[in-house]
């Protein structure tokens, strides 16, 4: 039965429908491809020029990154200026941080404007992997963040209230910039990759550009055809994730919308919400959940009918939504 669901959801997907836009590879890397679970992060960051790949045409997405990259990587994707000459005295470096070392002017920039303090000995080890707790820090501390909102709480298992790194392991997440496990846990001592920074800058900017509808609606079509690229993949969380990230920056663009009519904006929205709820039904067949499916794939169908009412553009996409929702349903009779 459930790889009967499976297999009926997935076949005939309609990539190119999804909005009249598919996502594609702004860079190609040999290692990177549209089923891995950061390929929307990577991609836009790639596009950017913030995250760049290896001569050999690779990006390394499970490379672990050290603190002298976290900075640079952190100053790209925010588009800090870093100046090549800015303030290079040696005195206010670090001991292991020449000024002939490519990164001496992000530590630099870094230290002058409170972003790292280094370590207790002194040093700032440039070399050592970044844990989870030390480039949020550095992220967050580069943007502003209002530390003193987030800290003395302990909402998370692992993040005590007193620790350093409570007030920026709260917000990330909080905000949706790191997920907690089953267990309420957020692994601040957790080691980085190049992909998992590329995930987390992203959010960061998908938080920061929240008032920027172009942005959002680009990326909203870019999660919405990543779901069909998942599910193709049987990657049902990427796919769920995807869904609800794509519904968040829906309904952000319908709040900034100076009319909410607006039958582009506001059918896009209702394009996220029906797949979010596909998903949602998709997931619930699997865990042998048949009657809230049933009734997912029903709200499926109606928030599609009501794109296609708003904007008849949207028939294709809509339609494949219905289809995908009828094949659930017809597969669930007499469960």
């Amino acid at each position: 039965m459930k790889k009967r669901i499976l297999s009926n959801l997935i076949c005939g997907c309609v990539l190119a429908m999804i909005a009249g836009n598919q996502i594609g590879f702004a860079k190609e890397f040999t290692d990177v491809n549209k089923m891995d679970a950061d390929f929307v992060a990577i991609d836009y960051l790639s596009s950017q020029d913030v995250l760049n790949g290896y001569e050999d045409g690779s990006f390394k997405p499970g490379q672990l990154v050290n603190r002298a990259e976290s900075l640079k990587m952190i100053f790209a994707g925010l588009k800090t200026p870093v100046p090549g000459g800015y303030d290079m005295d040696p005195s206010k470096l670090f001991p292991d941080v020449a000024v002939a070392d490519w990164y001496a002017p992000y530590v630099a920039l870094a230290r002058s404007k409170g972003i790292i303090s280094g370590n207790q000995d002194g040093t700032f080890a440039p070399a050592r992997t970044v844990t989870r707790a030390e480039f949020l820090k550095m992220l967050l501390e580069t943007v502003g963040f209002k530390k003193e909102l987030w800290v003395n709480q302990q909402i998370f298992a692992d993040v005590a209230a007193d620790a350093w790194y409570t007030p920026y392991m709260n917000y990330a997440g909080k905000s949706g910039m790191l997920s907690r496990d089953s267990d309420n846990k957020l692994y601040p001592n957790r080691e980085l990759s190049r992909a998992e920074v590329a995930k987390i800058i992203y959010l960061t900017l998908v938080i920061i550009n929240s008032q920027d509808m172009a942005f959002l609606s680009s990326q909203a079509d870019a999660q919405i055809s990543q779901i069909e690229n998942y599910l193709s993949g049987n990657d049902v969380v990427s796919a769920d994730r995807s869904a609800k990230l794509a519904v968040d920056l829906t309904q952000q663009a319908l709040k900034l919308s100076s009319d909410p009519s607006d039958a582009e904006v506001l059918s896009k929205a209702k394009i996220a919400r029906a797949y979010s709820l596909l998903v949602s039904s998709f997931v619930a067949a699997l865990e042998s959940r048949y009657g809230d499916a049933r009734e997912l794939a029903n709200q499926t169908i109606t928030k599609a009918d009501e794109a296609w009412q708003v904007n008849h553009d949207t028939e294709t996409v809509t339609k494949h939504l219905k289809d995908k929702a009828a094949e659930i349903l017809a597969q669930l009779e007499g469960k």
